[in-house]
């Protein structure tokens, strides 16, 4: 008489949702066989297996494939297959506090950095006290500068939320530069003055000339 072969089946439980960054798992599908089970996993993008043993390589889904190809005595098992989800993994910023400034101060660079290890971008929310480019501050007026640090985030992490650091920027102090005035004789006509200041603001100056002029000329 003919013997045939038996049938098998595979018993796989499905694998729990996973988010980017979690640490290794294992999974152990069963035949009723008896016989070893082994795992395929797809896409590599995402996940991959190595004798049991789930890695995960980016946010998306991930699909585990369990098969048992048979011996002498059973048959082939269907394949039992089991998709999970890898959500993206959060993040935060670190951007520390930002010291006070003067008008006129020179240009000058600031740095944050994300947990994803992703580039962190810089904006200014008050653009008529600062501006920024790249990572570089410029004092554009005297007030109260803030400087927004943001992170985007990619295919495998979400984006951080928004760090804001407030500085003052304090008005610069300025200097008056006006020489001492020849003596005059009363009936002497009228003539100017002149001053400089170390700001580039107009000067405001006192022209007293005959009558006009007390004793304290």
């Amino acid at each position: 008489i003919d013997v045939a072969k038996a049938n098998q089946t595979i018993t796989f439980a499905d694998p729990a949702d996973a988010t980017y960054g979690d640490a290794d798992f294992s999974v152990s599908p069963t035949s009723s066989s008896g016989l070893s089970v082994t795992v395929a996993a797809a896409p590599a993008s995402v996940c991959t297996v190595s004798d049991g043993t789930v890695h995960i390589v980016g946010a998306g889904e991930c699909t585990l494939t369990a098969s048992q190809a048979g011996d002498d005595n059973y048959n082939s098992a269907p394949d039992v297959s089991q998709t999970f989800t890898v959500a993206k993994a959060d993040q935060t910023i670190t951007f520390g506090a930002l010291g006070g400034k003067t008008f006129g101060d020179a240009p000058f660079s600031v740095s944050a950095s994300a947990s994803s290890g992703l580039a962190v971008t810089f904006s200014s929310d008050t653009t008529g006290v600062c501006t920024v480019a790249g990572s570089t501050v410029t004092i554009v007026h005297a007030g109260l500068c803030t400087v927004r640090a943001s992170q985007a985030g990619n295919d495998d992490y979400n984006p951080a939320t928004d760090v804001t650091q407030s500085f003052t920027v304090a008005k610069a102090d300025q200097t008056i530069t006006f020489g001492a005035l020849g003596g005059k004789t009363y009936g002497d006509a009228p003539f100017t003055v002149s001053a400089t200041t170390t700001s580039p603001l107009t000067r405001s100056e006192e022209r007293r000339v005959g009558k006009e002029c007390t004793e304290q000329c």
